[in-house]
């Protein structure tokens, strides 16, 4: 999956939206103020994955930024300042001007003794009762190292939302405005399916539905270090069962023929999996085959291709 980077500078806060291609021009909508305020500003280039279709930089709406301070560099034990430096701060996008973005509040570097680490999250939409990004639950605020939250899936996959984070470690006051650099990474895994029948002797079949049985859909996020890849998922509960799609297909007759599912489900990573395809030569005449699978890729994008046997 694609990541997503976005910069904060001392003094202003630039969102740059990166694919394999990285060009960044830097756009300033807010000017930087005088002493030690911090104000926020965007630029955004290519795009990123979502459930359903891309979101192109136009369409990226929102996103929620936390920070914390400390008198020491970050670790799994370093005691942070209460309270938050940062809380749940919400950066909207104006419907008119996609590199234009509003927010409340101003902010103010603290002394030249004190780091600050920044956090952002973002499904592109607002929980308007939480003031959480939709998904999030609980936002656990640290007394002793770094954050973690609550995160649930939507069940019906047709309304998942991609999840992506990202944090930025140590920064400082300084003068001149030093860069502060967050890169935003995906946090859950892509499923998508091929149906395809195992050669050409026997009936055409039909494929009716694609189910993910004992699915975790709700887990705890905690960020991390580099070393441990940023973060991590634990915790994981509420086993359901997804549908990943149901309609009715065209005959697979032959082997070349292929049913290409896009529904892109977005599910916390994890192992164990199994898959239940309902199949048959028609609608009256339905077989299932059932598959063990193991997403646990944090970020990953897999396609899984299913054959069936002859009937």
């Amino acid at each position: 999956m694609k990541k997503v980077f976005k910069y904060i500078f001392l003094g202003f806060i630039a969102i740059i939206l990166a694919s394999c291609t990285d060009e960044f021009n830097d756009i300033d909508n807010k000017p930087i103020v005088s002493g030690n305020q911090i104000s926020f500003s965007t630029k955004q280039d290519n795009e990123f994955d979502t459930k359903g279709t891309e979101l192109l930089n136009a369409d990226l709406t929102n996103f929620n930024i936390f920070a914390y301070a400390s008198t020491s560099t970050i670790s799994p034990t370093t005691t942070m300042i209460s309270p938050s430096f940062i809380n749940n701060l919400q950066i909207i996008g104006t419907t008119t001007d996609p590199n234009s973005w509003n927010y409340s509040g101003a902010y103010y570097w603290p002394t030249q003794d004190t780091l600050i680490h920044f956090y952002g999250v973002s499904t592109n939409e607002i929980n308007t009762i939480t003031g959480f990004q939709k998904g999030i639950t609980t936002w656990n605020h640290p007394t002793l190292g770094y954050p973690s939250f609550i995160y649930s899936t939507d069940t019906n996959v047709g309304s998942q939302k991609d999840l992506v984070v990202g944090q930025s470690y140590n920064k400082e006051n300084s003068i001149p405005s030093t860069r502060v650099y967050l890169e935003f990474t995906h946090v859950l895994t892509e499923i998508n399916f091929t149906c395809k029948k195992d050669g050409n002797a026997g009936a055409p079949i039909i494929v009716k539905k694609i189910e993910i049985l004992n699915t975790k859909t709700i887990g705890k996020y905690t960020f991390g270090s580099e070393s441990e890849s940023w973060g991590s998922w634990t915790n994981l509960t509420n086993n359901s069962t997804l549908i990943y799609w149901q309609g009715l297909s065209e005959s697979l007759a032959n082997d070349s023929d292929r049913l290409i599912l896009n529904e892109n489900m977005m599910i916390i990573p994890q192992g164990d999996l199994t898959v239940r395809v309902y199949y048959g030569r028609n609608i009256n005449s339905l077989s299932t085959k059932e598959i063990k699978i193991s997403p646990t890729v944090k970020g990953g994008k897999i396609r899984y291709t299913v054959n069936f046997p002859r009937v």
